[in-house]
């Protein structure tokens, strides 16, 4: 797995933003949350594993359990729930309580951004 390192923000329907910097740093409204590294790692910040895209799409846990899969387009399925992001960025499907968009200027990293989304809302979404 290759992914792109860009600058986004995942906005919450209450303007909260989690952003991620070129190098993968994360950092929530409040405080920094982790780090997505190009090979899929998902960690936290204190270097713990969260989780990882595999080259097969799927998105394990710390554990290695599947939570859910990502394709090259940034579409996800996590349990019965398909979530993309539409033209706008706007996350659709999973539950509408937790309303997210994506502020990105390279369309290239949809998949990153599904990636941290469900490795920081993966209960909520699956909902």
């Amino acid at each position: 797995v290759h992914l792109t390192l860009a600058e986004f923000q995942l906005v919450d329907a209450q303007g909260r933003p989690l952003s991620m910097s070129a190098d993968g740093t994360i950092t929530s409204h409040e405080w920094p949350w982790g780090r997505v590294h190009e090979d899929g790692t998902v960690t936290s910040s204190d270097g713990a594993l969260h989780g990882k895209l595999l080259k097969t799409g799927s998105v394990v846990d710390g554990q290695g359990k599947e939570i859910a899969t990502i394709a090259d387009d940034g579409s996800a399925k996590v349990g019965t729930t398909e979530l993309h992001f539409d033209a706008d960025g706007k996350v659709v499907g999973g539950d509408s309580g937790q309303a997210m968009q994506l502020h990105a200027t390279d369309p290239k990293v949809r998949r990153t951004a599904m990636l941290v989304l469900i490795m920081t809302e993966a209960g909520p979404l699956a909902k």
